[in-house]
């Protein structure tokens, strides 16, 4: 079982193609819901985390909540840690639930806790676009 922390990097297998890299952005003490960002470009083999460290938060192809079970299983392998981990350098933003929106057609941003990515601290309607 790996132990995953904020400042680790790990891959993401994309079947027969190769790999993404996502960061641990968020890791609560307890609970099993992370935040990251995750990143291309494809990579054909599993990269080294030092190749890693010129990556920032504006780089990220996507930016979401998401449960530890696939790094803890090892599906997902941790690819080594930053150096220096600056939590504010990475931030957690307000995220749009999607399916929301896709029902109701109104954009719902939601923030969430800095320490557990599970807990919601509140939402607000988005004004949509005419």
């Amino acid at each position: 079982m790996a132990r995953r922390r904020e400042g680790d990097w790990f891959a993401v297998p994309l079947g027969e193609a190769g790999y993404a890299v996502g960061l641990i952005a968020r890791a609560p003490k307890r609970g099993d819901v992370l935040f990251g960002y995750f990143f291309g470009p494809l990579r054909a083999e599993l990269p080294a985390a030092d190749d890693l460290h010129d990556l920032k938060p504006e780089d990220a192809l996507l930016v979401s909540r998401f449960r530890d079970e696939a790094i803890e299983s090892g599906a997902w392998p941790i690819l080594g840690s930053t150096s220096a981990w600056q939590r504010d350098v990475w931030p957690l933003p307000e995220l749009d639930n999607a399916d929301h929106a896709e029902l109701t057609g109104e954009h719902v941003v939601r923030r969430y806790s800095e320490d557990d990515a599970a807990s919601s601290l509140g939402a607000r309607t988005l004004a949509s676009v005419a």
